[in-house]
């Protein structure tokens, strides 16, 4: 177990980016986003700034999602 827990790439991290190529930016700051992160490795790195992007990336897509198919107010209360 201690061997599990000392890995620091996020395998989550890695699927996300494989369908995050195939995203268009929309605006710089995004596309600036989406370059740092497809050329990171996806290791969860305290130091780096890609972890804390592909995290607020991961939640705002979760709470799309979430929104989408249970609508806003079913969503809320699921997020929280």
């Amino acid at each position: 177990m201690a061997e599990v827990h000392a890995q620091r790439v996020s395998i989550p991290a890695l699927a996300y980016l494989k369908r995050l190529a195939e995203v268009e930016p929309g605006d710089p700051q995004s596309m600036k986003a989406r370059e740092l992160l497809l050329n990171w490795s996806g290791e969860m790195d305290a130091h780096r700034v890609e972890p804390a992007i592909y995290s607020a990336m991961r939640d705002a897509l979760l709470r799309e999602v979430l929104n989408h198919k249970l609508g806003k107010d079913l969503a809320e209360k699921a997020w929280n």
